[in-house]
């Protein structure tokens, strides 16, 4: 039996691996599911839609906390098939919960989104912000943040909602404007993106996401909260494009007028709930953030070439 186990969910995603990753390094014992292969003997084949599965999957555990990455990540995938997505982050989140309730697992961290709000109004966005969310990824997140808190409520179990804005960095594969700034900047071409002039878009750097879920799986944690999880930072593209133009000052790169269309308009998200309440101390500021990510892409390139 493994014992004391966090177990993860989405683990070959680019939040879970990294979760893993750092709990691994603690000393933490981890169980991870995905429905990709996995090739870390710890981790088990398992789509979460899959109750039957599910429950197989985690006979032999002794699990003492959930953090929840499993399910579609961005606004931008399924967009053209909403029952899939609602399949997958809502009936795969209740799934998860229940395992929890089931096996008397304590505590529940949810790998929530920033957007969940949609459009925002306010210069400072706390989490009492109103939450209307603009498309169905949004609606997806804020529906499994419902059904978290009424678990909490009904049978004790100790939820952390954590909405996350852009997170960025290394494994990432879904689309990234960073990224793709980034490898027109390490190949030598042109970027050209349709929108951006004057658009604000918030980033968290990868390893800073992990840090507020550790924190969130800490001792001290409350017993049931929600948290805005950023860099604390507030960049419009133009911004991002000038950072990039100071660590390659070759790169051009070209943004379009107004807002990317399948992007809310948001205001700068306040953290300091989770300054507060988990002690959460973002380290990666975006230019720091961009050089790390630029050479981990750099790197990995090169190895792909010597492959």
């Amino acid at each position: 039996m493994t014992e004391d186990a966090v177990l993860i969910t989405g683990v070959n995603g680019l939040l879970g691996r990294a979760v893993q990753d750092a709990l691994e390094r603690a000393g933490r014992q981890t169980i991870g599911l995905d429905r990709t292969p996995s090739d870390r003997p710890q981790n088990r084949l398992c789509d979460l839609t899959d109750v039957h599965r599910l429950y197989a999957a985690t006979r032999d555990c002794d699990i003492s906390a959930v953090v929840q990455c499993g399910g579609l990540s961005g606004p931008m995938l399924s967009r053209d098939n909403p029952p899939a997505l609602i399949n997958t982050n809502v009936g795969g989140m209740l799934n998860v919960l229940e395992l929890a309730r089931a096996l008397a697992i304590p505590k529940f961290i949810h790998c929530s989104s920033a957007g969940v709000y949609g459009t925002t109004r306010d210069n400072d966005v706390t989490e009492e912000h109103p939450t209307v969310p603009s498309d169905m990824y949004g609606a997806s997140k804020l529906c499994g943040e419902v059904l978290a808190d009424s678990y909490a409520r009904l049978f004790g179990l100790q939820v952390v909602n954590l909405r996350f804005c852009w997170i960025y960095g290394p494994r990432r594969t879904t689309p990234c404007v960073i990224r793709k700034m980034l490898q027109h900047a390490l190949q030598g071409t042109e970027c050209r993106i349709p929108f951006g002039k004057g658009f604000h878009r918030q980033f968290v750097y990868i390893d800073d996401a992990v840090d507020a879920i550790i924190a969130a799986l800490g001792p001290t944690a409350p017993r049931s909260s929600t948290y805005n999880i950023s860099s604390g930072e507030y960049h419009t593209l133009d911004a991002v494009a000038a950072m990039l133009r100071e660590a390659f000052p070759s790169v051009r790169i070209t943004l379009g007028d107004g807002p990317d269309p399948e992007d809310d308009i948001q205001q700068r998200f306040n953290i300091e709930r989770a300054v507060r309440d988990l002690n959460y101390k973002p380290k990666i500021t975006l230019p720091i953030g961009i050089r790390l990510y630029a050479e981990w892409l750099a790197q990995t390139a090169q190895q792909t070439q010597v492959a």
